[in-house]
């Protein structure tokens, strides 16, 4: 219900809004005639105010991780569209990687691009579990 009663808000009340504030600026001249086709935009609304959101960002990565949703499903559950979402991360990987190289060629340090691309991840999240070898060593110490 969250997300219908915000589409119809886009599509009943702050589209007509804009439509007609366009128009209005186009007719005093503070704006040029837009292109044929209508306005280019996209309304960005306030996301469903969840409980807690890190079980929920973990709750769909375990879904993902163990095979039982897919990385569409679950963009299709948050509204958005895979293939837009994989074209703005491919440029958006793009970009980092460029930013990366250019402090790297100004300074001489390596920079890992990751972290412009906003792929940070907690302490817990990059751990690996001890190895075999680790394991059985620690179990014969006790």
């Amino acid at each position: 219900m969250f997300n219908d009663w915000q589409i119809s808000l886009v599509d009943y009340f702050l589209d007509p809004i804009l439509e007609w504030k366009m128009a209005q600026w186009i007719s005093d001249g503070e704006l040029t005639e837009r292109k044929k086709g209508g306005l280019n935009h996209n309304w960005i609304a306030p996301t469903f105010p969840w409980i807690d959101q890190l079980k929920e960002v973990k709750a769909y990565g375990g879904k993902v991780d163990r095979g039982f949703a897919l990385h569409a499903d679950v963009l299709k559950s948050l509204k958005k569209d895979r293939a837009d979402q994989m074209d703005a991360r491919v440029l958006e990987v793009k970009d980092a990687i460029e930013r990366a190289k250019k402090i790297e060629a100004d300074t001489g340090v390596k920079v890992p691009w990751e972290p412009f691309a906003g792929f940070a991840f907690t302490p817990e999240e990059t751990e690996t579990p001890e190895s075999p070898e680790e394991t059985k060593g620690a179990t014969n110490a006790e």
